[in-house]
């Protein structure tokens, strides 16, 4: 999920914060800054534990856990949105207009393109290859 939110961020995110928001004082300098950070540090983290820390595989078969993912993360964000008087997670996630949809088949859409693109760099870096554990064969 950390690839997925960090690639959406700054994909179509950040880049509108940082045009549409003033950069004036130091309080917003720094609060642009935090966005960045917040963006950049768990894709580093997850990278270095996925790839140089852990001797984990990522499996195909476990696709599933995608959609499942994605809509724990939807929900929270709907129900966020929905308090009156607080700020957004998204100023554009409003769920009252078709680019909540497009938002929500993009997470979907960059999930399995992650999980994919990890369960092959991760299979072939450590050479075990997942037809030789499927789970209904265990």
């Amino acid at each position: 999920m950390n690839v997925i939110i960090t690639l959406v961020a700054w994909i179509s995110i950040i880049p509108q914060d940082l045009a549409d928001e003033p950069w004036d004082t130091v309080g917003d300098v720094l609060t642009r800054l935090n966005i960045i950070i917040i963006h950049v540090i768990p894709l580093i983290f997850n990278t270095i534990n996925m790839f140089v820390l852990s001797d984990m595989i990522v499996y195909v078969q476990d696709l599933w856990i995608v959609p499942l993912v994605a809509a724990i993360y939807l929900t929270m964000a709907y129900f966020y949105t929905d308090v009156p008087n607080e700020k957004w997670i998204y100023d554009f996630l409003t769920f009252d207009d078709p680019n909540s949809l497009y938002f929500a088949i993009g997470v979907v859409t960059f999930g399995y393109m992650i999980h994919f693109t990890d369960a092959f760099l991760t299979q072939a870096l450590h050479g075990r290859f997942e037809l030789n554990y499927l789970w209904w064969e265990l």
